[in-house]
C-alpha cells in the first residue's frame, strides 16, 4: 500500500529484532541508540514535524515488560530531547500511562494485568503498538528487569524515528553553484519579520536570503566562515546585528539561524549562543517597503 505522506526516516545502530541474553552478574538487559542524524538536527525534525512515531515491539515468554498494575517496575526506556527521560509506558498507549496497547483497548490476554506480557505466562505473547507522543521520542536506551527467572525468554525491537509534515511549511533547497538561487513573490514584513531556516555549507561566505526596495532592503548572509548578519533598512540607514562564532560554519553540518525584526529591535540567534540585538531609531521610519522579488 503507498502512504499519502511522505516521511522522514531517521535510523539507529539496531532496528532488527534482538533476543535477550542474560548477561552473568547482571539483573537487567539494556540496550542503547545512536541515530544518524546529529542531535541539533533530530530536535529540530521531531520540533518541526506535524507527526513522529517510533514502533517498539517486546516478545515474551515468562517474562514481564511493565509489571502492571501494581509491581515494582521491572522496565522502562529513556526518550526525549538532551539526555531525555525515564517513559514507562509502552507504544500505543499514552504517554505515562504505564499500559501497553492492550491495556488501553482492554484486551489484554489477563485482563487484572495493562500489558500482555506482564501475565508472565508459559507461552509466547507480544507486547507492540507505535509511540507518538513527540515530547518524549526518540528512543534512546531501553532497560529490561525479568529476562533472568528460569525459563524466561524475550527478545525486542526498536524501530527508526519516523516524521511526517512541517508546521512551520519548512521546505529543503540544494545549492551546487554559487549563481544557484531561489526566487519568491515580494517579501511582506512592514511591521515585523520571523525568519527560521536551517543550513549546512562548505563555503565561507554567501548571502541566505535577500528582498530590495527601492531604497529599503532585508538580508541575511554568512558574511565569514565564522559569522552571521542580519540586516536591513527601513529609510533610517541600514541596521546589522552580527553573530561570532566559536568555531567555522562551513563544516558541512546543519546549523540553525532565527532572525526577527520589529519595530523595536531586531535579533539574530546562532545555533544555541546567545542571540545578539540592536534596538531600533526611537524616531525615524518604521515601515519596510519592499518591492523586488525574494531571493533565497
Amino acid at each position: 500500500m503507498t502512504e499519502d505522506q511522505t516521511w522522514t526516516v531517521i535510523q539507529h545502530n539496531n532496528t532488527d529484532l534482538t533476543r535477550v541474553r542474560p548477561s552473568p552478574g547482571k539483573n537487567q538487559h539494556s540496550a542503547h541508540f545512536e541515530y544518524t542524524a546529529e542531535e541539533e538536527q533530530l530536535t529540530a525534525i521531531i520540533s518541526q514535524s506535524e507527526h513522529c512515531e517510533q514502533e517498539v515491539i517486546y516478545l515474551c515468554r515468562k517474562s514481564r515488560l511493565l509489571n502492571t498494575p501494581d509491581g515494582p517496575l521491572l522496565s522502562w526506556w529513556v526518550g526525549g530531547p538532551g539526555g531525555g527521560q525515564v517513559q514507562t509506558y509502552w507504544g500505543g498507549a499514552p504517554a505515562g500511562s504505564q499500559q501497553c496497547a492492550c491495556g488501553l483497548q482492554e484486551n489484554c490476554v489477563d485482563p487484572n494485568h495493562y500489558c500482555n506480557c506482564d501475565a508472565g505466562r508459559t507461552h509466547w505473547a507480544n507486547d507492540s503498538g507505535l509511540l507518538t507522543h513527540k515530547e518524549t521520542l526518540p528512543v534512546r536506551s531501553l532497560v529490561l528487569g525479568d529476562v533472568h527467572r528460569p525459563g524466561s525468554e524475550s527478545a525486542f525491537r526498536v524501530g527508526p524515528l519516523r516524521c511526517h509534515g512541517d508546521k512551520n511549511v519548512w521546505n529543503a533547497a540544494f545549492f551546487d553553484k554559487e549563481t544557484s538561487y531561489l526566487h519568491f513573490p515580494t517579501f511582506h514584513g512592514e511591521l515585523s519579520a520571523d525568519v527560521s531556516f536551517l543550513f549546512k555549507t562548505t563555503s565561507s561566505s554567501g548571502v541566505f536570503l535577500e528582498n530590495l526596495g527601492i531604497k529599503d532592503f532585508i538580508r541575511i548572509e554568512l558574511s565569514s566562515s565564522s559569522e552571521v548578519v542580519f540586516s536591513f533598512d527601513v529609510g533610517n540607514g541600514p541596521l546589522e546585528v552580527r553573530v561570532q562564532a566559536d568555531s567555522p560554519l562551513n563544516d558541512n553540518r546543519w546549523h540553525r539561524i532565527h532572525a526577527e525584526r520589529n519595530v523595536k529591535e531586531a535579533s539574530l540567534r546562532l545555533d544555541e549562543l546567545p542571540a545578539a540585538t540592536q534596538e531600533a531609531p526611537a524616531d525615524g521610519h518604521i515601515h519596510l517597503q519592499l518591492n523586488s522579488q525574494l531571493f533565497i
